[in-house]
């Protein structure tokens, strides 16, 4: 089932005039269904629930500190760094709907191009100190358990976004992207804009 509320048409990037046509839609995330969003969202709460209560017990205080970072990071630096570059972002109105439950405000321009370098140090350094900084309290304050809780989790819930969403997501700027050349090249096809902005950069 098309979750609407996530897209429903082609971007207003795509040269056609429905889905139909195109001979990536089946291969890439330019529609976003509830069962991808539930999927996600799965794999994704039981690491940051443990990370949360890792962060409680070291202190009140820590926890606070890395939520702030958290929200910080999602709803203004990734907006920035990331999500002003995907396709999704570029859809009409104010509110981001991707794949994600990340209803924000869209504070940014929609970018066509690929990600600078900046960009990517920014996106990949704010990931490792929400998702990587939890491993530290709980080998510094002996956690043993949560640790033992937060690896497979936090594994699997890579493996499962490298697998299942990386090789299909639609925001070709993203540097965990794993879209096959092949159906990058439909999509650009699809959607000459795009192509022409990624040109004009060497098609990074």
């Amino acid at each position: 089932m098309t979750d609407s509320t996530a897209g429903g048409t082609p971007f207003p990037t795509c040269a056609h005039g429905s889905c139909e046509p195109c001979g990536a839609k089946d291969l890439i995330h330019c529609q976003v269904t509830l069962k991808d969003r539930v999927f996600f969202t799965a794999r994704l709460l039981p690491v940051l629930t443990i990370a949360g209560i890792s962060l409680y017990l070291v202190s009140p205080w820590a926890l606070a500190g890395w939520l702030v970072f958290a929200i910080v990071d999602m709803v203004f630096v990734e907006l920035w760094a990331l999500c002003s570059h995907c396709p999704h972002y570029g859809r009409p109105g104010k509110i981001l709907k991707c794949v994600p439950f990340k209803p924000f405000y869209k504070l940014w321009k929609y970018q066509l191009g690929p990600m600078p370098l900046l960009k990517k140090v920014f996106f990949l350094g704010g990931f490792c100190v929400i998702f990587v900084g939890p491993f530290l309290p709980m080998i510094i304050y002996g956690q043993w358990v949560l640790l033992a809780l937060y690896t497979p989790a936090f594994l699997a819930f890579i493996v499962v976004v490298q697998l299942f969403f990386c090789p299909r997501c639609v925001n070709l700027a993203c540097p965990l992207n794993r879209v096959k050349p092949e159906t990058r090249a439909r999509f650009f096809e699809a959607n000459p804009e795009i192509k022409k902005a990624w040109d004009e950069v060497g098609g990074q």
